[in-house]
């Protein structure tokens, strides 16, 4: 019994040890700076003709990758950018909080015109909070990155 699960750890452990990650590499060109993309990863994509496509991405061949199932060639990609499920969520939920607590403040005004600034201030940082965290996420230009696809 003990050679079976020793066989079987083997195999298990080799198998895994072989295996290799692809990944985007992105090389900023005035620093040299590297980021990497792992294959699978839910990413932002505008394209040079200005379509844009947002999920996870898979590695096609060495110059072109697909998102929801449209293959994108590396040297027609304008920017990518990484998009992150719970981001999307928690910054919808806080913009969508933000409009409503304005929405409040009004309400507000009617009753309490003391405290409507306050909330409508509250609730434009609430909000402009959401609006950051879906669109100001870093970049990645393809004027000041390059593109390239590696295995690790």
């Amino acid at each position: 019994m003990k050679k079976i699960t020793l066989i079987a750890f083997l195999i298990l452990f080799v198998s895994n040890s072989f295996a290799q990650e692809k990944f985007i590499q992105l090389t900023k060109n005035e620093t040299g700076k590297v980021k990497l993309f792992k294959e699978n990863k839910r990413v932002k994509v505008k394209t040079l003709d200005g379509k844009k496509f947002i999920g996870r991405f898979t590695i096609i061949n060495e110059s072109t990758i697909s998102v929801k199932g449209q293959e994108i060639k590396l040297e027609n990609i304008e920017r990518i950018k990484s998009r992150s499920v719970g981001a999307g969520i928690a910054g919808t939920f806080l913009t969508t909080a933000g409009y409503i607590g304005l929405g409040f403040s009004a309400i507000v005004i009617l009753v309490d015109p003391s405290n409507a600034l306050k909330a409508a201030i509250i609730s434009l940082a609430v909000g402009g909070s959401g609006i950051f965290i879906n669109e100001f996420v870093a970049t990645h230009k393809s004027s000041k990155w390059n593109y390239k696809i590696i295995e690790q």
